[in-house]
């Protein structure tokens, strides 16, 4: 097996919070959003998505494919409801001390939709300050970062 390393890039957030009863909520009343490949990610094919939040909410920090990268079904909510194909997730990484993050990643102009073609940074700004608000957050600034992987 081979040793890599990449660098993602994108403007958001960095998950360095504990993940409490306010962000699932958000995700079971965002639960339509949330999609197959999120959902396979961490279950099997035949699974619901009742089936993936009632899992990540039993099993807490035990249940690492979810806790590893619990923006992923953010992503999902938000790229529905703002019409994008940008909002992504990338998950934690023990070899590089990485937190798993949110971010709006550039987007290539063919595979942009009409919310990532209006985007800007200040809709950014306020769409991660209110899901911060949401979650019950402090201190939450986003940034424009580049996470650093490995493995």
């Amino acid at each position: 097996m081979s040793y890599s390393e990449w660098t993602e890039y994108g403007y958001g957030i960095e998950n360095s919070h504990e993940l409490n009863r306010k962000f699932f909520d958000y995700l079971w009343g965002n639960k339509e959003f949330i999609t197959r490949n999120t959902i396979e990610y961490v279950l099997y094919h035949d699974s619901t998505v009742d089936d993936y939040l009632i899992n990540a909410e039993n099993n807490g920090t035990d249940d690492t494919d979810f806790f590893i990268n619990p923006f992923m079904p953010v992503a999902d909510i938000l790229n529905a409801k703002y019409d994008t194909v940008g909002f992504t997730s990338y998950p934690s990484c023990s070899d590089t001390d990485q937190e798993a993050v949110l971010i709006y990643e550039p987007v290539f102009p063919w595979a942009m939709k009409d919310g990532d073609r209006s985007m800007t940074r200040k809709k950014l700004d306020r769409i991660f300050s209110e899901l911060a608000e949401i979650f019950g957050w402090s201190n939450v600034k986003p940034d424009y970062l580049n996470p650093h992987y490995a493995g």
